[in-house]
C-alpha cells in the first residue's frame, strides 16, 4: 500500500479536507493500475512553484501544479506533487468553483502526471481533462 502524505507550506491555507485529497490521489493510482510507493503532496505558494519551475524545468512563469517522479523506470512511483494554493484560488474564481474543488482537481492532475500522463498536446490535454472530471466525481466529498 502506498504512503501518501499531504503538507501545507502556505501562510494562509484555505479550509481543505486532507483525507479527501489523499484519497483522491490514491484512487488515481489504483484505477490507473500504477504502483505507488510514496507520494508527497505539498500545498504551497506561487513564489515557491515559480522558483521550482525556473530551477528544475527552466520555465519562467507561474504554474498551478508541478509533479516530480523520483523513482527509477519500472519501479513503484516515488514522487512529489506541488500545488500553488495562490493559483488554485485564482482558477477557482475563473472557473466559478469552490477553492477546495480546484485543489482536488490539481491533486488529481498531478497524480495523473505521476501515472505517466502528459499534457503537452491538445489531445493529451483533453484526455487529462476527462480523467480529472472522472476522478472528481469518483471520490465525492
Amino acid at each position: 500500500m502506498a504512503t501518501i502524505r499531504l503538507f501545507i507550506d502556505h501562510p494562509k491555507p484555505p479550509a481543505i479536507k486532507k483525507r479527501l485529497l489523499i484519497r483522491q490521489a490514491g484512487d488515481v493510482s489504483l484505477h490507473e493500475k500504477v504502483s505507488w510507493e510514496s507520494v508527497n503532496i505539498i500545498l504551497t505558494t506561487d513564489e515557491s512553484l515559480l522558483a521550482m519551475n525556473r530551477t528544475y524545468l527552466q520555465h519562467d512563469y507561474e504554474t498551478d501544479v508541478i509533479s516530480f517522479g523520483l523513482h527509477e523506470p519500472g519501479k513503484p512511483v516515488v514522487g512529489e506533487i506541488y500545488i500553488s494554493l495562490d493559483q488554485a484560488r485564482v482558477q477557482a474564481r475563473e472557473y466559478k468553483v469552490p477553492v477546495a474543488q480546484e485543489i482536488s482537481r490539481l491533486v488529481i492532475h498531478g497524480a495523473l502526471h505521476l501515472c505517466g500522463y502528459d499534457d503537452q498536446t491538445i489531445s493529451q490535454q483533453e484526455i487529462m481533462r476527462k480523467k480529472e472530471e472522472f476522478y472528481l466525481t469518483k471520490v465525492p466529498d
